[in-house]
């Protein structure tokens, strides 16, 4: 099997040294749990040359150490698992080849060196996408993905002084997740407008209970400003309906799933998004929950929370792997 593997092991993409640096100290807060001869441990380990990958190896296998911190990290002790960092030092495990594969596709995907590109008269790397992301997400590796919620500070917007403290703090802000949750409706012909509003900031989720209190004024002003990048998913259905709430004229309002198929995602819903991108699952809960109770449920809070916050979170991974191109922020298809 080792033998083979090194036989049959890929060319590595080729990256600028600047993109490849940002690559390598990405790849620090992550480490691969496995065995030498386990074959799904190879089919991870070929896809880490395929992408250009220094990602640590720890041997479960003759290493007790490791094995006993994948036991105690992850829960069991099965190989392949990939334990990823986030920026506050917490750890996910997530197991299972294909589940691993597909979250390294999506996140570091296949870079062009500088020099290629300008050889064949494109942009330069420096201005281009950093990684083409993976097409698509089976429900099987969604399934393996850690499940993530927004654990912040939520705010209920249903006094005037809760009002005046949200939108001191989302003015402040450039870029704002945003979502609505409409009452379902289980007749057929019947339909309901919004009824609650969700603005992330990076400091807390704002939930704007629409039927509690008149919030248009503050909603239209945040929607019209051009200088906050409103973000995320099926947003131009989003708006149309929140028109007929009240009159807004939206502005610097970027569909993530427009995005996302612009680069040849297939899957545009934000769960799915989130599973390509971020590596975590986001659970759907409480969907057809009734939005417009004057009393939401500490689960409908948090499952309203969770989509604003993965929106934005969204948003500042496409930033940050140079998936967003300028005049994007006006992107309502």
């Amino acid at each position: 099997l080792l033998l083979r593997e090194r036989l049959s092991a890929p060319q590595g993409l080729v990256r600028s040294p600047e993109a490849q640096r940002r690559v390598d100290k990405q790849c620090r807060d992550l480490a691969l749990y496995q065995f030498k001869t386990c074959p799904f441990c190879i089919k991870v380990r070929q896809e880490m040359r395929r992408l250009s990958l220094a990602i640590e190896l720890r041997d479960v296998q003759h290493d007790p150490v490791h094995r006993e911190a994948l036991r105690q990290g992850g829960g069991r002790t099965t190989v392949p698992c990939l334990r990823m960092l986030d920026n506050r030092g917490n750890s996910r495990w997530l197991y299972e080849s294909a589940a691993i594969i597909d979250y390294l596709g999506g996140r570091f995907g296949q870079a062009v060196d500088q020099a290629v590109g300008q050889t064949a008269g494109q942009t330069p790397a420096s201005k281009t996408p950093s990684s083409v992301p993976a097409k698509m997400i089976s429900k099987e590796a969604i399934a393996q993905l850690p499940i993530r919620r927004y654990e912040g500070e939520v705010c209920l917007v249903a006094t005037a002084e809760a009002l005046e403290r949200a939108m001191a703090d989302i003015r402040q802000e450039r870029v704002a997740g945003f979502d609505t949750e409409t009452r379902p409706a289980f007749t057929k012909g019947e339909s309901h407008l919004p009824c609650l509003v969700q603005v992330a900031t990076a400091r807390a989720v704002y939930l704007f209970q629409l039927q509690q209190l008149d919030c248009s004024a503050a909603l239209a002003e945040l929607l019209a400003a051009p200088h906050i990048v409103k973000t995320g998913v099926a947003l131009a259905h989003d708006l149309r309906q929140l028109k007929l709430v009240f009159p807004i004229t939206p502005a610097a309002v970027l569909d993530l799933g427009s995005i996302a198929k612009r680069h040849g995602v297939k899957q545009t819903g934000l769960r799915n998004l989130a599973g390509i991108f971020l590596a975590f699952r986001i659970p759907k809960g409480t969907s057809t929950s009734n939005w417009a109770s004057p009393r939401l449920s500490a689960a409908q809070i948090n499952y309203a929370a969770t989509d604003a916050w993965a929106s934005r979170e969204l948003y500042l991974h496409f930033e940050n792997r140079g998936l967003l191109a300028p005049g994007m922020a006006l992107s309502m298809e």
